[in-house]
């Protein structure tokens, strides 16, 4: 068998390369950016009658993907929504978390972008009819297709975990359960539910550290890791899909997605996964180094 050498990694470089990932927002050029009048002209349309916002121009509105505010493109979405234009409304709402720069922006946008989107509000009727019924695996496919739209939505993060519970998969339903935390949803709503699937697998009931409130805000890199950020932290660094019970146990261990990172570089499958990117970071370390004349 052959032993890849263990090869000196930049840490920070891999973090900077792993913070852009973790929310790709595209910056505005000066041409594009947002000033509060902006939003304000947009918001005085809601206080139109739905008659006149029929009679609005929508090439005023633009594209959804010309947006880069969360609010500005929330409003517009909320404006089209009144003016009867669903399907037009949809894509910006959808849209508006995806700008917000921080978890917990991400997250209060979801919050008020999801009951006035008319597709996801059908598929959580749905949803919520099939969990009624105890039809644990159907709700769980549709609050998982709603999730698709709005994946910063704690809410349903939980109902997802709800399901996945009653089906005995605890590994996942914990993942998800912790996931909503990191994403900002009480722990009140929550703890019983985690406490349960915990100890079902053999993990301790009072979590250490747990009890502390998650920093939601700042560097993305300082939040908890949800479970998406677990699997394309692993996906980017080791090359492969984990399955719920390396998550799991990733999620019990690494507090913030920054300690994640940086014990996933330090494993030996790291090596072996990325000789090319190591390979490029030896070669620019040797050419920063001083030459003797």
């Amino acid at each position: 068998m052959t032993v890849l050498p263990r090869t000196a990694v930049k840490r920070g470089t891999l973090l900077d390369v792993l913070q852009r990932f973790k929310r790709p927002t595209a910056p505005a050029s000066p041409a594009r950016a947002v000033k509060h009048g902006d939003i304000e002209r947009w918001r005085l349309y809601l206080q139109s009658s739905e008659g006149t916002l029929r009679q609005l121009n929508l090439r005023l509105i633009g594209a959804p993907e010309d947006e880069a505010d969360a609010e500005l493109c929330l409003v517009k979405g909320e404006v089209l929504r009144r003016a009867g234009h669903d399907f037009d409304a949809q894509r910006f709402l959808r849209r508006a978390p995806r700008l917000s720069p921080t978890r917990r922006g991400a997250s209060a946008v979801a919050l008020r972008a999801a009951p006035q989107d008319p597709g996801f509000q059908k598929i959580i009727e749905e949803a919520d009819l099939a969990r009624d019924a105890e039809e644990w695996m159907e709700a769980g496919e549709l609050y998982g297709e709603a999730l698709r739209a709005y994946p910063d939505h704690y809410g349903y993060v939980v109902q997802y975990a709800h399901c996945r519970k009653e089906q005995g998969q605890f590994a996942e339903a914990e993942c998800h359960y912790r996931s909503a935390l990191a994403l900002g949803a009480r722990r009140s709503d929550v703890d019983e539910h985690l406490i349960f699937v915990a100890t079902k697998q053999g993990f301790p009931a009072n979590f250490a550290g747990d009890s502390e409130t998650p920093l939601l805000d700042g560097n993305p890199l300082d939040a908890p890791a949800t479970n998406a950020d677990v699997e394309l932290v692993v996906f980017l660094l080791l090359g492969r899909e984990p399955g719920p019970p390396e998550i799991v146990q990733l999620m019990r261990k690494h507090r913030t997605l920054r300690s994640l990172v940086t014990a996933v570089v330090e494993e030996d499958g790291f090596v072996a996964a990325n000789p090319r990117l190591l390979s490029t970071v030896k070669r620019g370390a040797a050419s920063l180094k001083p030459t003797n004349t």
